[in-house]
């Protein structure tokens, strides 16, 4: 395993496939925790580490703009929608799901 700092090359490892798995990355990365296959750890100097079983490599970001950065990236490249953020997306994803 390599670590890595490309947040496309990781995206593109990790291969999201849903709506759900772009919530449980986003909701891994911000909240800096285990969501769903992803996981999110702190290091003993300040920099977050998010790996998933499904990616070879792990992603590094060593700051907190870089964290916000691959935030709007994830956002970017999964909403597509400027005026909407994960949790309304992910909402709005579950609903048009629904049977009804």
């Amino acid at each position: 395993m390599t670590t890595i700092t490309d947040f496309s090359a990781f995206l593109d490892q990790a291969d999201v496939t849903d709506h759900e798995e772009a919530y449980a990355l986003y909701t891994a990365v911000n909240q800096c925790t285990n969501m769903g296959s992803f996981e999110c750890v702190e290091t003993s100097n300040g920099n977050m580490i998010v790996s998933s079983h499904s990616v070879e490599d792990k992603l590094l970001l060593a700051t907190p703009e870089a964290r916000e950065a691959f935030l709007a990236r994830i956002s970017q490249r999964y909403i597509g929608d400027e005026d909407m953020d994960m949790e309304g997306w992910t909402s709005y994803m579950r609903g048009m799901q629904k049977d009804d």
